[in-house]
This record gives structure tokens, sequence and C-alpha cells, in this order.
């Protein structure tokens, strides 16, 4: 990864997943990155005494379904193999690169890359492979902000002596503060017709651009929408100009939910 530019410095391999995964402060753009296993349940490095099953493919579909990241590297042909077998999909070379859209109503875009070591393909393949990586996400990159910066935020709301509307009138343009009023008030028409449901930020947007607040649906099932949520979050202002979101916040990303105000 820090050869293809998507992390900034060296890390030890050791402490790898808790730095590039656990926080985005060396990543590049601050861009937040996810892993998991295909198998959860047995810790085993060696590939040749694991076998994966259907079960173990649908929970990987399910949450990238549910999180639907911006993109999703399928790491090891063991990985790819199975998944695509489930999938019932020709399976593709373990190092094939930007594979698309494979999953139904799913936007995120596959990636197929050789793990680092145990195979014969040359570290430059790779490496090419987490390069495109880097400039397909660059296309469509929004703003970022890095994690300690959003935890500085958060000590300052945290403190009596520092209100955060004072702080957030500052942070906060007129423009942003205006359109996020606009998107609580029709976010509670679209929600007071199923007070008890919640809604991802993909589901109230095509309403959203009804009402003129979006010039479009944009290519990522609401990013746009996301954006202004994280920008009064920043500010520490989300319940009071928004209060029908709530954040769900992980250890790399944050997801949002909508649900009307009782």
């Amino acid at each position: 990864m820090y050869r293809a530019g998507l992390i900034t410095n060296y890390v030890d391999k050791m402490y790898a997943d808790v730095i590039v995964f656990g926080s985005n402060d060396i990543n590049y753009t601050y861009w937040s990155f996810g892993i998991t296993d295909l198998i959860t349940e047995i810790a085993e490095s060696d590939s040749r005494k694991i076998k994966p099953t259907v079960q173990d493919c649908i929970r990987l579909e399910k949450m990238i379904g549910q999180y639907e990241p911006k993109t999703a590297v399928l790491l090891h042909g063991t990985v790819v193999k199975s998944f695509f077998r489930y999938l019932n999909r020709p399976i593709p070379p373990t190092n094939a690169g930007y594979l698309g859209r494979i999953l139904p109503d799913c936007t995120t875009d596959f990636f197929t890359i050789a793990f680092p070591h145990g195979n014969t393909i040359r570290s430059d393949e790779k490496i090419s492979k987490y390069v495109g990586l880097k400039n397909h996400l660059i296309n469509g990159e929004a703003p970022a902000v890095k994690n300690t910066e959003l935890k500085k935020i958060k000590d300052m709301k945290d403190k009596p002596d520092q209100p955060t509307q004072s702080k957030g009138d500052k942070m906060l343009s007129e423009n942003t503060v205006g359109k996020a009023k606009e998107i609580s008030n029709h976010l509670q028409e679209y929600c007071s017709n199923h007070p008890n449901e919640e809604y991802k930020p993909k589901d109230v947007l095509p309403y959203l651009v009804e009402k003129g607040i979006f010039n479009k649906v944009d290519s990522r099932n609401g990013r746009d929408l996301r954006q202004v949520f994280r920008d009064v979050d920043a500010a520490g202002r989300l319940s009071e100009l928004i209060p029908q979101v709530y954040p769900e916040r992980k250890k790399v990303n944050t997801y949002w939910f909508i649900k009307a105000v009782q």
C-alpha cells in the first residue's frame, strides 16, 4: 500500500493493521480502509487448512451490501474462487484489478489483487493494481477529515466552557446551516409517513432531489447527503440542525441512519 501511495508512511507489518485500518492518519487524503476475513471463526494463516462455506460467502455479501464501501478488494485466490462460485459468476484472475460492480443493488466496485506473498505474481504487477485502485478512488473522492482532528472536535464539544453552537457558527457557513435546516424539514416530512422505520441516505436522496436540495441522484447513492451529515457532525451541531440523523460510529467508518423525530 505504501509503494502504491495508498498510505503516506512505511509501517512495520506487525502494527500495520492497527495503524492503517484502525485510524486514517497516514492514509492517503485520510481515506478510511476496512478489512475482514472471509472466514471469521477460524484464525489460520495457511489457506490449505481451511475451506470457505456458502454461509461465509453469504455473510460477506451481506456485509458489503450493508456498508456499501466505494471499493472492495478480494485478496487471495481462495477468496476469489469461493465468492465467485457462490455468485455463480465466471472466476476472474487473482490479480485482475478492476472488475466493477458484481452485486445486485450495490454500488461497490470490486477489484481482485493477488496476496502479497505465497504466489508467483511479481510485486510490481500487484502494486500496479493498487495504483489503479488509488486512481479509481481519486476519481470520485469526497473530502475527508483526519481522525485526530475529529477527536479534537469531540474534545471541544465535551468542554462545558466552550459551547458547541458558537464553535459551530465559525466552522459552518451560512449556506451549509441553511441547507442543513432544509434537509431536516424534508427528512421529517419523508419519515413521518413511516415514523417507526429508519432509512439510509441512499433511501431519502431521491426525495431531496425532488425537493430541489440536490441537483441529481449522485453516483454514490447518497454521497453528497452524507457529506452534509459529516460537515454538520464535525461542527458538533448534528442533533441541533438535523435531529432526524444519528450516526453509528465504528472503529474505521461512520454509518448514518435517519428516523422521524417523535
